[in-house]
């Protein structure tokens, strides 16, 4: 039983994967314990919280991301010798992160 829940979850489509559960839900009853589908309902919350904290994670992760890239630029560009307020509109850094990253360059 908890296999096949695994198995369900594999499915990307949210709708199809609820219909997949729910007919093996509806299944179970004619074949498990009330213990059994218990722990099958427990093992259906437990993947939600990790997915969620999964989608979490992969959120965090690309924001950092992001955030290393736009001081990469902006540190590509001032070793270009780009004027600072250009490099200000292209990265939308404060002038002040700029020039820390200028002052730690040095």
């Amino acid at each position: 039983m908890i296999d096949s829940s695994q198995i369900a979850r594999k499915i990307k489509n949210d709708e199809m994967q609820s219909r997949i559960l729910a007919v093996i839900l509806a299944m179970s009853h004619k074949f498990l314990s009330d213990e059994q589908i218990n722990e099958f309902l427990e093992v259906m919350e437990m993947n939600k919280i990790y997915e969620a904290i999964e989608k979490k994670g992969m959120e965090k992760g690309m924001e950092k991301g992001m955030e290393k890239g736009i001081l990469k630029t902006a540190e590509n560009m001032l070793n270009e010798n780009i004027d600072i307020n250009i490099i200000k509109k292209v990265t939308g850094l404060s002038e002040k992160a700029i020039m820390n990253l200028k002052n730690n360059k040095i």
